[in-house]
């Protein structure tokens, strides 16, 4: 069968402001480094360029980021992660908005200190 969220129009005229104060929010974000924690455990740090109502995330100049410091982090460039994996996403604006790839234990250390993980 079709699957609903509730009935008809009358949840979105309440919801609208907070809708409109998130998409505001979201917004205001883009271009600012964020760090993406994935379903499987992976780390990805990048420049924040989009999302969509399903929290499908695009990102650019990513890098995936190990816990591990001795191994180096990987360059993905543009990446797409789909909402489903998304487990947490934190955005920092004090983080440098570029991390060479050689970087990627640093870029760590830095978002280990704004947040924990």
């Amino acid at each position: 069968g079709a699957s609903s969220n509730g009935g008809g129009d009358s949840g979105n005229v309440a919801s609208s402001s907070s809708q409109e104060r998130l998409e505001e929010d979201i917004l205001s974000n883009i271009g600012k480094p964020i760090m993406v924690k994935v379903s499987d455990g992976r780390i990805m740090v990048g420049i924040f360029q989009c999302c969509d109502d399903h929290v499908n995330i695009i990102m650019t100049e990513a890098l995936q980021v190990y816990m591990d410091k001795e191994e180096k982090s990987k360059y993905l460039g543009q990446i797409m992660i789909p909402g489903a994996h998304v487990e947490k996403v934190s955005i920092y604006k004090d983080m440098p908005a570029r991390v060479e790839p050689n970087d990627g234990a640093k870029a760590l250390m830095l978002l280990g200190e704004s947040q924990k993980i």
